[in-house]
């Protein structure tokens, strides 16, 4: 599992409580560093990444939307998936997300 070189503590200890083995990427103020996401996964198969896009903690970062797009991107080149947290979003149930929606966004 990817997270960030600063992450939330409680989150890398749930994730390696079930078993998950952490490699930290860099996070500037962009958000995480997708050229060094990159990187990694042409060097070991990556199953899913965790970010923070809003608030990033501790840092308060927000991860810019054109690193959001690669960072889709790389997830549909790599097949991972990613785990977002959103802590002050409101989801809307009367509208579900869906995942075909993404491709007319990131093609």
């Amino acid at each position: 599992m990817v997270v960030g070189s600063s992450s939330y503590d409680a989150a890398d200890w749930a994730f390696q409580y079930h078993g998950c083995e952490l490699e930290r990427i860099p996070v500037d103020d962009q958000g995480i560093n997708i050229d060094v996401l990159a990187d990694l996964c042409e060097q070991k198969t990556v199953k899913m990444v965790y970010v923070t896009p809003h608030h990033h903690f501790p840092t308060t970062v927000t991860l810019s939307n054109t690193r959001r797009i690669q960072l889709l991107k790389l997830s549909i080149r790599y097949n991972f998936i990613i785990l977002e947290k959103c802590r002050h979003i409101t989801i809307s149930q009367s509208r579900p997300w869906r995942a075909s929606r993404l491709h007319r966004f990131i093609q």
